[in-house]
């Protein structure tokens, strides 16, 4: 399978999921060259068990690819995964707001700053983008870390009041000194 995309760094590169009724084992690559990417399907050709699947994510356009490589993949291209779909998935929402769509730094945002262990919160129904606006805020300026006010957490209105009260906690100061400075000079 090629998928337009990179797979982030650290994450397993090899690990088993359902598919229909078998448990399969992925590996999964990420591959920034057509070299690369035939490396690595030699590579599975050669050590793979039976049944065994290759994820490729890559910036490579199908254009580059030859009609050998492209021939074994699924849907005989590279897919695209939609960041509105994985948004959609990750707040167990049934839609979005359709300004989202025409967004893409937010859809960008909101999966990059997804909590780790803990996930978005979930929605029942439909993602509104100020909910998204507000969860996206929250989680970037750690606005539910345990100097915040329950309360702020709590309601996740992000007015001047809360991040005055915000900016008051060792919470406010730790993100803007691990924010890096635009313009910085190395």
């Amino acid at each position: 399978m090629l998928i337009h995309g990179q797979y982030a760094a650290g994450s397993a590169t090899t690990f088993t999921t359902e598919v229909g009724e078998q448990t399969r084992r992925v590996t999964v690559r990420d591959e920034s060259s057509v070299l690369g990417i035939l490396a690595a399907w030699h590579s599975h050709r050669e050590e793979a068990a039976p049944g065994d699947l290759l994820v490729v994510t890559t910036g490579v356009d199908d254009g580059e690819l030859g009609c050998d490589l492209r021939g074994h993949a699924v849907q005989r291209r590279t897919l695209t995964v939609e960041k509105a779909e994985i948004v959609t998935q990750r707040f167990g929402a049934t839609g979005l707001d359709v300004r989202m769509y025409r967004e893409d730094w937010l859809l960008q945002a909101l999966v990059d700053a997804e909590p780790a262990g803990r996930g978005w919160p979930r929605t029942a129904g439909f993602l509104t983008r100020d909910a998204a606006l507000r969860a996206l805020a929250v989680e970037r300026l750690g606005l539910d870390h345990p100097d915040v006010s329950a309360h702020a957490a709590a309601e996740a209105a992000v007015d001047a009041d809360v991040l005055l009260a915000w900016s008051r906690t060792p919470a406010g100061p730790a993100v803007s000194r691990n924010s890096p400075t635009p313009n910085a000079v190395n």
